[in-house]
């Protein structure tokens, strides 16, 4: 079985959001919400704020990026908790 260069890339990405007012509910309580979005994309997450940082396999965290970006967009426009669980779980379905 062949490797894929992309699979042994390790990488750091950050991610600035501009409104600090939905990050409490984008991380969860305890992080619960990043913890479940580094479990699904196999990276390691870091915040400090509004600045995110994603560390793991190159794909895998632009994955992630853009899957946050997508979550906090929806947050921003006032959508509700229970979608991003949703959207994490048909993320897990379509990896």
């Amino acid at each position: 079985m062949k490797t894929n260069k992309n699979q042994l890339k390790e990488v750091s990405q950050i991610l600035e959001l501009e409104d600090n007012k939905v990050l409490i509910e984008l991380y969860g309580q305890h992080d619960e919400n990043l913890t479940k979005i580094e479990n699904n994309f196999g990276i390691h997450i870091s915040y400090r704020g509004n600045i995110i940082e994603f560390r793991g396999n190159e794909d895998a965290c632009s994955s992630a990026s853009k899957f946050i970006s997508n979550v906090y967009k929806k947050l921003v426009n006032g959508k509700k908790l229970m979608r991003i669980y949703l959207m994490i779980f048909q993320n897990t379905l379509n990896s």
